[in-house]
């Protein structure tokens, strides 16, 4: 576990959003592929699929192979080779490089998307490997650091596949990921091509356990890069990677965990001030957060570990305290940085929460901070707000796309996930990007900006705006402020 992990434990990346792990167990919310076969199965054919030998397995999986054309549906999930393109007016306007950081999963650097944009740490590359060269405490600081391990490691490397099948793989799982959390599930075809998909999967991998642990990890770790490529599309700004390892399902709680003491709690708080003072004198002025938690789900988990409803409710509401306690004292005392952050996937039901509500609200996104935005997500094909994005008129502040955003995914590819870690990235761009026109802006002043800059919308759900940012609209208000 990080050195972060008493309160990392009920922290959860909010993209890929469906409904599914409990919440402090996992990190990533995953679509519920084990219920989803147990609706669209016999009792027989699921028994079979969880528990059978690899050849029952193998020979149900060639009967439906026979109906289902799958590698033309696995051409298809692999059909987005090429990076997005933004499309704006602002090609020829002189534009100044800031740096950006996002605090994730890491990002594979290494990715042609991030050749040329990359923060680069000057003083330790042209330094002495293994030594601090430029004494800001941390060695060989090239393009980030890894907060959990306290080392250089921004990217899981001994984890990507080294075959180019096997990097493909991924962005065809991720991709896959985002077909299964939306769709007609009244289409019998559709839900064929679905399930063929998954027993696919539990073939390759092993089991259906094996299956899951898979889709988790290859979610956790394609995270940061997702959002790393929302965030620079289309800019000429540097991004700055901070790392943070969270754990999986392997790292449930099984009992009651420990309540961390207000000694901890301090040590914590100046960790994670530590982290964002790092980022500002790296230059950073905007920083994407696409993790949190949400009271809620805290509970529920603690109720399905089995804890009686009041003993949960004490034990979420000082974990919560605790959460609150440390994301306020780090980000409050860096007012220089402007924080954009994610709103929330809402609960375990797949659906949007209020979160100005205290059972439902969510941290650190409801920080009332002025260099604070908290952002919603937005279909991009009818503007129309995601089923699961959370709201709130006093503690969201703005909407922005993020459902089956295209974008970076490790070894190389590019993949399609949904979820307000998506639209909180897409925010940010914009936030980067108004910086670039104008970099004399203050935080408050580009927030001030992204909430005006919007299209306002008849929605149904709340926001401080009641709108979508207008990345146009935006730039224009910051040229005009020049």
């Amino acid at each position: 576990m990080s050195r972060f992990s008493a309160l990392l434990l009920s922290f959860v990346l909010l993209g890929t959003a469906w409904a599914g792990s409990a919440f402090p167990v996992n990190p990533i919310q995953l679509p519920d592929v084990d219920k989803y076969l147990r609706a669209h199965l016999s009792p027989e054919d699921y028994a079979l699929i969880k528990n059978g030998s690899r050849q029952e397995v193998e020979s149900y999986f060639n009967g439906l192979a026979g109906k289902v054309d799958l590698e033309s549906f696995r051409a298809m999930l692999n059909a987005t080779p090429t990076a997005p393109v933004i499309q704006d007016n602002w090609a020829g306007v002189t534009r100044y490089a800031i740096t950006a950081s996002l605090v994730d999963t890491g990002v594979d650097y290494q990715h042609p998307f991030f050749k040329n944009c990359m923060w680069t740490n000057e003083k330790e590359v042209s330094g002495q490997a293994g030594v601090d060269d430029d004494g800001n405490g941390l060695v060989d600081d090239i393009h980030g650091w890894n907060m959990s391990k306290n080392n250089n490691e921004i990217f899981d490397y001994k984890n990507l596949p080294a075959d180019e099948e096997g990097r493909k793989m991924i962005a065809e799982e991720i991709n896959f990921l985002d077909r299964l959390g939306g769709g007609d599930l009244f289409n019998q075809e559709y839900l064929m091509q679905n399930i063929t998909m998954i027993i696919y999967f539990v073939m390759n991998y092993g089991g259906l356990q094996e299956a899951l642990q898979r889709m988790e990890f290859v979610a956790t770790m394609s995270h940061g890069t997702h959002c790393s490529g929302l965030m620079m599309n289309g800019t000429v700004s540097r991004l700055h990677a901070v790392r943070l390892e969270l754990g999986g399902a392997s790292e449930q709680m099984t009992e009651q965990p420990e309540l961390p003491t207000q000694a901890e709690l301090d040590k914590e708080a100046k960790e994670f001030e530590a982290m964002f003072a790092y980022m500002s004198k790296s230059g950073v002025r905007v920083v994407n957060i696409s993790l949190g938690s949400q009271y809620s789900m805290i509970e529920q988990s603690l109720t399905m570990q089995g804890m009686s409803s009041q003993e949960a409710r004490r034990i979420a509401t000082e974990l919560f305290k605790g959460q609150h306690y440390v994301w306020n004292y780090a980000i409050s005392r860096h007012p220089e940085l402007l924080f954009v952050i994610a709103a929330g996937n809402g609960g375990g039901d797949g659906k949007g929460d209020d979160i100005d509500t205290p059972y439902e609200c969510t941290l650190p996104a409801a920080l009332a901070l002025d260099h604070v935005v908290a952002i919603a997500a937005i279909n991009r094909k009818d503007n129309k707000v995601a089923p699961f994005s959370n709201f709130g008129k006093v503690s969201v502040d703005v909407a922005s796309f993020g459902v089956s955003e295209k974008s970076t995914v490790p070894g190389g590819g590019y993949a399609l996930m949904s979820g307000t870690s998506m639209a909180s990235p897409n925010a940010a761009n914009a936030a980067v990007r108004i910086l670039e026109i104008n970099p004399q802006l203050t935080p408050v002043q580009v927030k001030k900006i992204m909430m005006t800059g919007i299209t306002p919308w008849v929605a149904s759900v709340p926001t401080a705006s009641n709108g979508f940012i207008d990345l146009n609209k935006c730039l224009e208000m910051a040229a005009r402020s020049r």
